[in-house]
């Protein structure tokens, strides 16, 4: 595990809706998505943190594919930022993506009655 991917689970704990959103970026698509180098990871050379509203935006930008914009566009939104994500959307993203999701938004309610894939 890399300390951009434990800072963030440390900086997100406590907070479902939180935790759940980090760990969707945590665990899909390898990973990547959480790693230093993407806009909205953020460091003070301390801790790691999620800009949600960077996510956003950036997700937004068309550099990625639809079905990586679909997924960040979710995350960002259980992450808190205050835009309307498509249900239709949500469930185009299919296999791992959608069920990471279902996960995310059973966790973000509270429940841990949807798993996480693959735990």
């Amino acid at each position: 595990m890399s300390d951009t991917t434990t800072g963030l689970r440390e900086w997100a704990r406590g907070n479902y809706a939180i935790v759940a959103a980090t760990e969707m970026l945590i665990r899909g698509f390898d990973g990547r998505f959480a790693r230093r180098g993407y806009e909205w990871i953020k460091s003070d050379g301390d801790r790691y943190w999620v800009d949600f509203d960077e996510l956003f935006v950036e997700a937004t930008g068309g550099a990625y594919s639809g079905g990586e914009t679909r997924f960040l566009l979710a995350a960002a939104s259980i992450g808190g930022v205050n835009n309307p994500v498509s249900l239709y959307d949500v469930v185009e993203m299919g296999g791992e993506q959608l069920d990471l999701f279902l996960a995310a938004l059973s966790y973000s309610a509270g429940s841990p009655a949807h798993p996480w894939p693959g735990a």
